[in-house]
């Protein structure tokens, strides 16, 4: 009898559209073409993505919507100890949970991926996700600004780390012409709408930019309210247009003029590489993590606390497209070079194998 095919199960928290919901999509899409069997767990419960998955036949658990841990943690300790071959991949909040169950049951190999910076947490969640960093068997990061928070901030280990960068479905994407701006420019934001992601700054920033402009919001999220209420006081709402959720951004990419990226604080920033991969200019904030990759050549980059250099930079970044187009086509070869999904699916696997051989192959 042929020995069963081994068990990746990713564990997430939730299924919003975020990078790390969309990574985990396309990394259990990948696998079995790769010989692995996958299921995805999502510890909180349903989400919009539920349907991307169902939609594609990934198998797909959803745990109880519930305030009560106990339950979160009973549903996952039924659900993980079913087969002796898994490997588990957590992200998240699923770190946390899914974590605990598999140090009670140790469960090998647990490999973490980290998706961003965790800073300001409340003590307890902070203190959680500090054990699992420091038990999980690896922790594989998204960028090197992420590894370097992961050692500093959680003790992580050295040799239990590594950067396997998310990479995206290029071939979902359309290429943006090779046009200039269009009379009015359309810029657009492709983030949830919370705090850290920087749109009141850029809100200010563009009420003082004194050419023309329109900006579509893509995304949802808890400042929706506020911030729509500062577009009106700001005179800008005949053209800042929030849309929320959105199921065509690849469509809108194509026809916008640019990309505007103002995080404080990004551990890869996949509406970032999406962009570039559609041949999007893009003005970003110049934090670290984009500078592992990218540079003047490629991208604007802004102070990302600075309200006067982000009107500076919108100011000439749409007075001279030609300059504009130029770097967006660099920076779509950088993506296609370094951001494929298939090259993240295949650094998994390699680590799968190296981790699989330690605790299985025995």
């Amino acid at each position: 009898m042929s020995k069963p095919l081994p068990l990746v199960t990713q564990v997430l928290w939730g299924l919003e559209r975020g990078g790390a919901e969309r990574m985990v999509f396309d990394l259990a899409s990948l696998l079995p073409a790769r010989g692995y069997r996958v299921q995805v767990i999502a510890a909180g419960g349903d989400g919009p993505m539920r349907e991307d998955f169902e939609r594609a036949g990934i198998p797909l658990l959803l745990g109880p919507k519930t305030t009560q841990r106990r339950k979160t943690f009973a549903f996952l300790w039924k659900t993980l100890r079913q087969d002796r071959l898994m490997i588990l991949h957590t992200h998240l909040g699923g770190s946390t949970w899914a974590g605990f169950v598999s140090r009670l049951c140790r469960i090998h190999p647990w490999i973490i991926t980290s998706h961003a910076i965790d800073r300001d947490l409340p003590w307890v969640s902070g203190r959680l996700l500090r054990s699992a960093f420091r038990h999980a068997d690896h922790v594989a990061c998204v960028s090197k600004t992420v590894r370097a928070h992961a050692e500093d901030a959680f003790g992580t280990k050295s040799d239990r780390l590594s950067v396997i960068r998310s990479g995206i479905n290029l071939d979902a994407l359309h290429s943006r012409p090779l046009r200039l701006f269009h009379d009015v420019p359309r810029l657009v934001v492709v983030s949830r709408l919370v705090p850290g992601k920087g749109h009141e700054l850029l809100l200010h920033a563009l009420s003082r930019v004194k050419r023309p402009w329109q900006l579509d919001v893509l995304g949802d999220g808890s400042l929706r309210l506020k911030l729509e209420r500062l577009a009106e006081s700001l005179g800008l709402s005949p053209r800042v247009h929030f849309l929320g959720t959105v199921q065509d951004v690849p469509r809108r990419l194509q026809d916008a003029d640019a990309l505007l990226f103002p995080s404080e604080s990004e551990g890869q920033g996949l509406a970032l590489l999406e962009a570039a991969g559609s041949r999007v200019p893009a003005i970003v904030s110049d934090l670290s993590v984009f500078r592992e990759t990218f540079d003047e050549t490629s991208l604007v980059f802004a102070n990302p606390t600075s309200v006067e250099d982000w009107v500076k930079k919108i100011h000439g970044f749409l007075g001279d497209p030609l300059h504009a187009l130029d770097r967006a086509t660099h920076a779509k070869e950088i993506v296609e070079c370094y951001f494929r999904r298939e090259q993240m699916a295949d650094a998994y696997v390699a680590l799968y194998k190296k981790l699989s051989k330690k605790y299985h192959d025995k």
